[in-house]
Formats: structure tokens, sequence, C-alpha cells
């Protein structure tokens, strides 16, 4: 499964490759970085806390933004606009979110199976 695999090997690569087929798109590589790093913060935290999403949103994005490289390209573009409403922001928050929906779903899930199992 994708989520369980050592996102730091090339078995991480390969996936990407074999899911990037048909309609859907390979990602960049800062989508893979941020991605990345969520799987890291996902898997060093306890998933069932009240309100850990957004705690967890708040670390994976200070982490994110203390590496200067995400969206470089991104940075002429954003000249003008507030400093955290940026596209690049709007971006890399919608790749956290998303990442964490299907992580928590996943959890959830799979906590599901082993009650029932039981």
């Amino acid at each position: 499964h994708p989520f369980l695999i050592d996102c730091s090997n090339h078995n991480f690569k390969l996936i990407i490759g074999k899911y990037s087929n048909n309609a859907l798109i390979k990602p960049s590589q800062d989508v893979v970085e941020i991605c990345q790093e969520a799987e890291r913060t996902f898997r060093s935290s306890n998933v069932f806390l009240p309100n850990i999403k957004h705690r967890m949103f708040n670390e994976i994005k200070n982490k994110i933004y203390q590496k200067r490289n995400i969206f470089n390209e991104l940075n002429n573009h954003c000249k003008g606009q507030q400093l955290f409403n940026t596209h690049r922001d709007q971006i890399i928050s919608l790749a956290i979110l998303t990442y964490l929906n299907i992580r928590f779903h996943h959890a959830a899930a799979s906590k599901e199976k082993k009650i029932a199992f039981l």
C-alpha cells in the first residue's frame, strides 16, 4: 500500500509511476516533498487525538515553509499578493489537506477493520 512504504526509497518512485496512468498526472517534486513531510508527521503523531488534524496541518506547513525551494517558480508570480494568501500558499495548503484527508480516512478504515476482526 502506498502509505505504508518508506518514502525515501526507490519503491516510492515506482508507486508514483504505477499510479500515473490514464487521467492521473505525475506530481511535481514539490508536491512529492510536501506529501513526504505530511507522511513523516502523520506517522509520528497519535492520529486519534482531538483536533490533531489542525495541529498536524500547522506543523507540516511550518516545516514546508522552512524549505525555501518549494514552488520557487511562483515567487515572482506572488509579488503584490498578501503574504499568506498567495497562490503558492493555497497550493501548499491544498496539497497538505488533501493528503491528510486521505491518510485520516485510511487510518479510520484500518481501525474499523481491526475492531471488526476482533
